[in-house]
């Protein structure tokens, strides 16, 4: 169980750092 909870931890910061690079890019691209 910790493993799992541990991979949907990690998977969160990856879709979250994701999904802030392609806010970013999106406002540069507007620009």
């Amino acid at each position: 169980v910790n493993k799992i909870s541990g991979i949907l931890s990690y998977y969160c910061t990856i879709t979250e750092m994701i999904d802030s690079y392609t806010k970013d890019n999106r406002d540069k691209s507007r620009k």
